[in-house]
């Protein structure tokens, strides 16, 4: 696990720097900004029972470029994201007679986040925008429940996906906040395993059928561009 954590934090360095470089090289200025706000996370499980969203949370921060009189933008961002899933389990009462209230179980993937992407502001005062971007991510914990707590072994760390966003800006003095909504499809699995026999939580033996698991994420964000209202366009 320490092996794994150090050569993703290095790729999370090499990755910091590059896109430091190419927005300083190919745009006249370049601004911080912030974001973070809610989360809504989909997964599909095969043979294991329907599946309820995750709401979970997330927080990133990134690098844009800024030149006078364009409206389009090269962005780098390192974000924290939860993926997964949750799934609901009604009141029960088992063969010996004991009631069991309703509870709700959670699978919670515990995501780091690189994003290289593209922003475009349009209509008046070029208030609204639009974002498209590549992400990779690396997967620092995953918590899941006893009923899928078998599937541990077969979590893929490093995935891979795209953002499609759009969102209003509103100045705020020499700085500029933003609301976004933003999907976030994986293209690779976060859980990938064959037909296997194993163990339930209770120890009873039980063979899983095979699981090919893609997260699908919603995020509403609150954000904040640091002097993005600093220097007026023409």
């Amino acid at each position: 696990m320490q092996r794994y954590f150090s050569t993703g934090f290095n790729y999370l360095i090499a990755f910091i720097l590059v896109m430091a470089t190419a927005i300083s090289v190919n745009a006249q200025y370049s601004i911080w900004s912030f974001r973070a706000g809610p989360s809504l996370a989909f997964q599909r499980w095969n043979g294991l029972g329907s599946t309820q969203p995750l709401i979970g949370y997330h927080g990133i921060i990134g690098m844009e470029s800024y030149e006078p009189g364009k409206t389009s933008s090269f962005y780098g961002e390192l974000g924290y994201h939860q993926r997964g899933s949750s799934k609901y389990v009604p009141a029960y009462q088992s063969n010996a007679g004991i009631n069991y209230n309703s509870y709700t179980i959670r699978n919670v993937f515990h995501n780091v986040g690189l994003a290289l992407g593209g922003r475009k502001s349009f209509g008046p005062n070029n208030k609204f925008f639009y974002n498209l971007a590549l992400r990779g991510e690396y997967t620092i914990k995953a918590q899941l429940s006893d009923v899928f707590v078998g599937f541990s072994e077969f979590v893929r760390k490093f995935n891979y996906g795209v953002d499609v966003g759009a969102g209003y800006n509103f100045p705020i003095g020499y700085h500029m906040g933003f609301v976004q909504i933003q999907l976030q499809p994986d293209l690779s699995k976060q859980i990938w395993s064959t037909r296997y026999s194993g163990y339930d939580y209770q120890g009873n033996p039980v063979t899983y059928p095979e699981q090919k698991v893609i997260n699908y994420t919603f995020e509403l964000s609150l954000g904040f561009r640091l002097f993005g209202n600093l220097i007026p366009e023409d």
